[in-house]
This record gives C-alpha cells, structure tokens and sequence, in this order.
C-alpha cells in the first residue's frame, strides 16, 4: 500500500501527506505521518520525490485517551441524569403511596 501510494505520487507529480500505521520488525506498531514533494530536472520530469517520516504515535495516543475520558465523562453525566430522574420517580411515589394512606382510611 505504502509503495503504491507513493509511486501514485510521484506518477502525478503532487505533494503527498499521508498518515500510515505501520508494523515494525519487532511487531510494535507505530503511526507515522508521511509527506514529502516531487524533485524535478531542468525540463519539470519528475525525478523522486524529497520527504520526511514522523512518528506520531504519542499524538495518536494521546488523541484517543482524551477521547475515551470525553465518553466516560459523558457516560457518567448520563447516568447521573438518569439516576435524578430515578430518585424523583421514586419519591413521587413514595408520597402518592403515603397521601393514599393517609386520606383514603
């Protein structure tokens, strides 16, 4: 895929950005964010393309932590609402149980 994507480039001659996850030799995998541009000779041919490889993993990472605690924070607020919503049912009956018994003797 990394091969193909990047001979697409330089077929087309267009700066390329592409963020990959790779597995390394030892099985780990890690995000790299690649981009680079075309070299060209004198006459514009296309001649490789110049670029550079960032490991973004701790990025990653981090993107994904801060999205897991948003949903957790937003599960927490939800079931809080809910367990309101519980506790005022609740209540309301327990007082249409105690008004039944005391007005209906």
């Amino acid at each position: 895929m990394l091969i193909r994507a990047y001979g697409e480039h330089i077929a087309s001659g267009e700066p390329y950005r592409e963020e990959l996850r790779l597995r390394l030799a030892d099985g780990t995998r890690r995000w790299i964010l690649a981009h680079g541009r075309p070299l060209r000779d004198a006459s514009g041919r296309v001649t490789g393309m110049a670029g550079i490889n960032l490991d973004i993993s701790a990025q990653k990472i981090a993107a994904l932590l801060e999205e897991e605690k948003l949903r957790a924070e937003q599960a927490s607020r939800d079931k809080s609402a809910f367990m309101a919503r519980m506790s005022y049912s609740f209540t309301f009956s327990i007082q249409i149980a105690w008004w039944k018994r005391t007005t209906c003797r």
